[in-house]
């Protein structure tokens, strides 16, 4: 496994999270708790940076707001490992009826 995937899961769990690998579109397991799903963004081997991409998803019977505290947390998780984060705001997808905010994360030095 790519190590910024290993550090940027062990971030999730650290923060109290659950941390999965991401599930193919359409093959979402049905949630009851937030989760954060891992996977490779970039690779960039001149600037020697990967991104990871954290999509913390929550199940509509917990909402918005909690999906947005928990990226707050994970985000500043990442953080403490040494990535450089940018994040999205929640938003619904109707199709999955999830709520979901994506966090990037950059790890410089990491190839």
């Amino acid at each position: 496994m790519i190590e910024p995937l290993s550090k940027s899961l062990a971030a999730i769990e650290d923060a109290g999270f659950t941390g999965i690998h991401a599930y193919p579109e359409g093959l979402m397991a049905n949630l009851t708790q937030v989760v954060a799903a891992v996977e490779v963004e970039s690779l960039d081997q001149a600037a020697d940076t990967v991104t990871v991409r954290v999509t913390v998803i929550s199940p509509i019977s917990i909402g918005a707001e909690e999906c947005e505290n928990a990226a707050l947390e994970i985000a500043r998780a990442l953080y403490q490992q040494g990535a450089s984060c940018t994040m999205k705001r929640c938003e619904f997808l109707s199709s999955a009826n999830l709520f979901q905010s994506a966090i990037f994360a950059l790890y410089s030095g990491a190839l």
